[in-house]
């Protein structure tokens, strides 16, 4: 939603603030909801190297997302410019998971 002058109007703005908070909060209550279960199997599995084993599974692809992106961050904004480079990484990404999650269940 953009004006004649090619600035987004208030309802535009607003339509990504909400699309952003929500694409967001579901991989973040996911993060939330697998870290809090970390006691309940550390009990259940008596094994307390099981909760830094799940740490490590949640939180190391987390630096291999920062390094990517600074490395690889304004190679793709200049190329494909920043809005649709935006809407791979955000939306797009999405999918992808959801498609590797599921082809994961079944193998």
């Amino acid at each position: 939603h953009t004006g004649s002058s090619g600035v987004m109007d208030g309802e535009g703005h607003l339509l990504r603030q909400v699309a952003t908070f929500t694409a967001m909060f579901g991989p973040n209550v996911a993060v939330a909801v697998y870290a809090s279960l970390g006691a309940f199997y550390v009990e259940r599995f008596g094994s307390p190297a099981l909760f830094a084993a799940m740490q490590l599974c949640l939180y190391s692809p987390f630096a291999v997302i920062g390094f990517c992106q600074e490395k690889a961050d304004a190679f793709f904004d200049q190329t494909f410019g920043t809005r649709d480079t935006y809407y791979v990484r955000v939306t797009l990404m999405h999918l992808v998971i959801s498609v590797v999650a599921t082809a994961w269940m079944f193998v």
